[in-house]
């Protein structure tokens, strides 16, 4: 009795453990820019759901390549960091035109957003 405890207790415990983190929403404004070379290296097109983080949030280029998930006034997409925006505030998060009219009205501009890392 007490083996098959300790059992159920140790597999609720790895249960637990292996539930994913999710990772904090952050608050800011959304924007789109015209793609080319990025700061990660990369040369993106403007049919691809990419985006650029502040520079403070960029770092030294550690988010390049991970996918955030963006939502705004219309709805929720995803991108993947690929560069880093000079003119962001904090939390602000500069996508492609693509991804941008998955989440606002182009003609808006710059929207209220909230977004995490995936």
């Amino acid at each position: 009795m007490q083996f098959s405890t300790i059992i159920t207790i140790a597999a609720s415990v790895l249960a637990v453990s292996a539930a994913p983190v999710l990772s904090k929403r952050e608050s800011g404004q959304g924007t789109y820019y015209a793609t080319g070379l990025g700061a990660c290296g990369v040369i993106n097109t403007e049919g691809e759901n990419v985006a650029a983080l502040s520079v403070a949030k960029f770092g030294n280029g550690e988010h390049c390549g991970k996918t955030i998930s963006v939502t705004g006034p219309l709805g929720t997409t995803t991108a993947i960091v690929t560069d880093k925006c000079q003119g962001c505030a904090l939390d602000d998060v500069d996508m492609t035109l693509i991804a941008f009219k998955q989440v606002a009205a182009q003609a808006d501009g710059r929207v209220h957003i909230s977004w995490s890392f995936l």
